[in-house]
């Protein structure tokens, strides 16, 4: 009876207790082959937390099963970092990856692997024309909600989203961490902590606007046909010339940070209406939109109103965010659109 009651039942508590924490808290994981190096070698042992939020630019293993077609039989989990979240836009251009138009930190990678490793430049547009991308995920322009776009560290070698698409949310298995026991503090640092600094942040201190001039004209353009291009799967065959055309007989409002113009918007003050908002590739989210928002709304005597194509899931949100409210839906539209009003108004 002693020695049930001493060894049995103790041992018997201690396996139940490894299960509930493997099953739903932690477990070790070794990963398997190259695609993360240099931050993570080949066989090396990790920690898969089972309970942590997942955010851009963190180290996930996920079951590939069912996201990878060239899996034809049998399990295997993948191991990869997360670039984009659901409702994202991601891009990359030179050496440059951007996510919903903002340069991402990728100062955990050499600039082999931020370059010719990351396939040069691509949208999201064209990499979801391929075939082998999975059906479900084909010819589309932002990160399906619950879903993660992601790549390997070592970008030349990884088989990752840019060859099968999207990681749905309910086959990622948990959020990898180095453990406390592993000595190489950048490699703990570039997968434990990179999500804090996975966006570079720019300086708009010396933001100022003003009214467009002539010369500005180029610049302007450019900006427009890099966003439609990049960004407006909807739009055929866009041209530079396309901006004066649009913007005929409207008040053009530039954003210029240290002589570089970063943005601008274009409204008709008869109508209260504004027609074009645009921010330089590499400067969004840094709060240029909403200062050329605030520069239009004191413009105007009415409630300033706007249209946003039904697909563009991240000008909804930046516009909801300002206070802006959906008003109307125009359904025989092509492309479909929303009608924006100013709620604060």
């Amino acid at each position: 009876m002693n020695f049930i009651k001493n060894w049995v039942i103790p041992i018997v508590i201690g396996l139940f207790i490894a299960l509930i924490i493997r099953t739903f808290l932690f477990t070790l994981v070794t990963v398997d082959g190259p695609s993360m190096n240099p931050n993570l070698d080949n066989g090396e042992l990790v920690v898969e937390s089972k309970i942590s939020t997942v955010k851009r630019g963190d180290v996930i293993v996920f079951d590939a099963t069912n996201e990878d077609p060239q899996i034809k039989s049998g399990h295997k989990d993948y191991v990869k970092r997360v670039i984009a979240v659901g409702g994202d836009i991601v891009s990359h251009k030179g050496a440059n990856l951007y996510v919903n138009g903002k340069k991402v930190n990728q100062d955990y990678i050499g600039l082999e692997q931020q370059s010719g490793g990351t396939w040069g430049d691509w949208t999201l547009k064209t990499l979801s024309s391929r075939d082998f991308w999975q059906k479900k995920d084909r010819n589309t322009t932002v990160v399906p909600k619950n879903s993660y776009f992601v790549l390997g560290d070592h970008r030349s070698v990884s088989n990752d989203s840019r060859m099968f698409g999207y990681v749905e949310k309910k086959h990622v298995l948990g959020k990898i961490y180095v453990p406390f026991w592993n000595s190489d503090k950048q490699s703990k640092e570039n997968v434990n902590d990179q999500s804090k600094k996975f966006l570079q942040t720019k300086s708009t201190k010396n933001l100022v606007l003003r009214a467009m001039q002539p010369d500005d004209s180029e610049a302007l353009a450019r900006i427009y046909l890099g966003a439609r291009q990049h960004n407006f799967s909807w739009v055929k065959h866009p041209k530079l010339e396309d901006f004066a055309r649009v913007s005929h007989g409207e008040v053009v409002e530039v954003a210029i940070i240290n002589q570089e113009i970063v943005g601008f918007a274009s409204l008709s003050e008869r109508d209260s209406f504004l027609h074009l908002l645009f921010i330089k590739e590499g400067w969004n989210g840094c709060g240029i939109g909403a200062k050329l928002l605030d520069w239009a709304r004191n413009q105007v005597t009415q409630a300033l109103e706007l249209k946003v194509v039904t697909a563009n899931v991240a000008a909804q949100r930046f516009y909801e965010r300002e206070g802006f409210l959906a008003v109307g839906k125009s359904v025989f539209a092509k492309p479909q659109n929303l009608t924006y009003r100013d709620g604060r108004k």
